[in-house]
């Protein structure tokens, strides 16, 4: 029997095979360090989702609120109770602009303001 584990073809074939287990367990150590990342990277998403749903159960919780909806209410549909009082304020229209030469002179006269800025200036000066 020991003349039989020193022929060649068997430390060949025990030679081979100790190279085939290290090569199976190199790449299991390779797999096993994909994996471990895989489960970190898994993880990390697994709490921001954990995170992402308590925000939004406190947005639900918030749109829930009937204060809210009493002042949403209020806001988008004009809605009131009996015992309040609603004041309408309208837009005021825009100011028609009429132009002289190049220069644009709205309704409140600019360009008077100008003109005695101006000669206020001008006047001082002399």
């Amino acid at each position: 029997m020991h003349r039989f584990l020193q022929s060649k073809i068997v430390v060949g074939l025990m030679a081979a095979l100790v190279l085939w287990m290290g090569f199976a367990v190199f790449n299991i150590r390779a797999e096993r360090k994909r994996t471990e990342e895989q489960v970190a990277n898994v993880q990390a998403k697994l709490e921001q989702l954990k995170n992402d749903n308590n925000h939004l159960s406190r947005v639900v919780t918030y749109l829930r609120n009937p204060q809210y909806l009493a002042r949403l209410a209020r806001e988008k549909l004009n809605y009131k109770t009996t015992d309040e009082e609603v004041v309408y304020v309208y837009p005021e229209e825009k100011k028609a602009t009429a132009s002289v030469g190049e220069l644009k002179v709205d309704a409140l006269g600019t360009l008077e303001k100008v003109k005695k800025w101006w000669y206020s200036l001008v006047r001082n000066d002399e």
